[in-house]
Parts: C-alpha cells; structure tokens; sequence
C-alpha cells in the first residue's frame, strides 16, 4: 500500500510541472511490480485518471462556459473551445499511434528532443528581457497555428521521458501566449487526451481496480489539486521572462535525471 500512495503523490506533484509524470512513475511501477516498460507506462498513463478530476474542479467556470458555448449552435466558437477541439483532434491520433510503437520510438527520442525544447524555452525567456515588454496573447487571441502545435506537442509528449504539460506550455510560451494563459491552456488540453490514453489502455489492456489502484488514483488527485493551484499561483507572481527561463531549466534538468531513459 506504500508503494501505491508513493505512486499517486509522484503523479500529483509532477503531472503539472515541466518533467514527465509518466517517465516518474514508470519507473515506479517497473520496480515495485516488476512490469515490462511497455506495461508500466500504460499503468502510469492510466494513472491520469486520478488528476483529470483535478482540472474540471479547479477550471469549472472555463469548462461551464465551454459546454454553454458549445450548446447554442447560432454562436460562433469561442477561440479557446475552437483551440482545445483542434488540438484535441490533433494530439490524439499521434498520442494513439506513439502507444502502439512506444518501445520503437522510445529508443529514438532519448535526451535530446526535450534538451531541445528545454532549451529553445530559455532562450525564449532571454529573448523576452530584450523585447522589454510582455506583450502576451490570451485565450481571446488564440490561432488555428497555435492549436495545430501545441496539439503536435502534447500528442508526442505521451513518450516516457517526455513532459506533457512542459511540451506544450513551452510550444505555447513560443508563440507568445501569456504564461498564465499557457498553464491553463495546457491544463485544460489534458482533459480530453487523458480520457483517450485511459480508454485505450481500459480497452486494450485493461485495468485491476485493486485497493493500491484506488488508493494511487485518491492521493494523485489530493496532491494535484494542491500541485496546480500552486503552479497557478507561481505564474501570477513570476515574470514572464523569468518563468520562460525557469520552465526550460526545469525541463532540461528533469530530463537529464529521469530514471526512465536508463531502462530505454
């Protein structure tokens, strides 16, 4: 029964931070159940479950708004539901096809992409001191380009090692989204795409709703609740700039000390 709370603490505290929850816990599952790499990591992405519960609660205004915006057809979409329906339709046929070749790609993707990425955000940041200026866009100004990449991000962020929301706060950040803006963007995108993995896992492989199942999806969902409104808060009191910079950093070092790329 430790095992599993240590296992739903893990996917609270990292689901919303800029290293991979999925990569954390596989390694977890792997050790304390002696699981193939391939059946570890459709364990931990099942694990989401416990923290999508955490995004409807804390975003329940965003989300009632969506569903009334969406209910009355002689409206057009409002840029955030249009951006979360194409990136949706986007990242889950690649999230899809990622999971059934996860062993192959997993031994291509290693350090290096997320460096990348990690870097690119740094840069980004730097980039914004010299400009002297926020200048952000928010959900009022979001495009079909940023829906199409960010939906590309988080669809190929379902390898281990890569972090969902990091990946796609940073594609966000790079096209000149507001950083509170981009939290709850990316938030909000991991709804749908976390009940598409679970069922596909569900259906595919299924799943033992054993005691240290429900206890890891009860703790993953306490902490993540506490977790995200903590980044939330992290972001109204940080500067734009700087928190571009700590995203990339944080990336770069989560990638660098994840157990998960030892086992690819």
């Amino acid at each position: 029964m430790g095992t599993a709370i240590a296992i739903g603490i893990i996917q609270g505290i990292a689901e919303w931070l800029p290293i991979s929850s999925e990569g954390l816990v596989s390694v977890v599952y792997r050790a304390s159940h002696d699981l193939a790499l391939p059946e570890a990591i459709y364990s931990s992405l099942w694990l989401h479950m416990g923290t999508v519960p955490c995004v409807l609660i804390i975003f329940r205004r965003e989300l009632k708004g969506m569903l009334v915006d969406f209910s009355d057809l002689r409206t057009k979409p409002s840029p955030l539901l249009f951006f979360l329906t194409i990136s949706t339709l986007i990242s889950i046929p690649i999230g899809l096809c990622v999971l059934l070749f996860i062993q192959e790609l997993s031994s291509l993707i290693k350090l290096g992409t997320i460096t990348l990425i990690g870097s690119l955000t740094i840069l980004n940041g730097v980039m914004r001191f010299r400009k002297h200026g926020n200048n952000a866009r928010d959900r009022r100004n979001l495009s079909v380009i940023d829906a199409v990449w960010a939906g590309i991000a988080q669809g190929v962020s379902v390898l281990p090692g890569l972090s969902r929301s990091g990946t796609t706060i940073a594609v966000l950040l790079s096209r000149s989204i507001n950083h509170k803006e981009a939290l709850v963007i990316s938030y909000l995108m991991s709804v749908p795409s976390s009940l598409a993995v679970s069922f596909f896992v569900t259906v595919n492989y299924g799943v033992s709703f054993s005691h240290e199942v429900i206890a890891s999806l009860v703790f993953a969902f306490f902490v993540g609740t506490l977790t995200i409104k903590v980044m939330l808060s992290f972001s109204e009191r940080v500067n734009f700039s700087w928190f571009s910079i700590a995203l990339g950093i944080a990336m770069v070092i989560g990638v660098w000390s994840n157990p998960i790329h030892n086992l690819l």
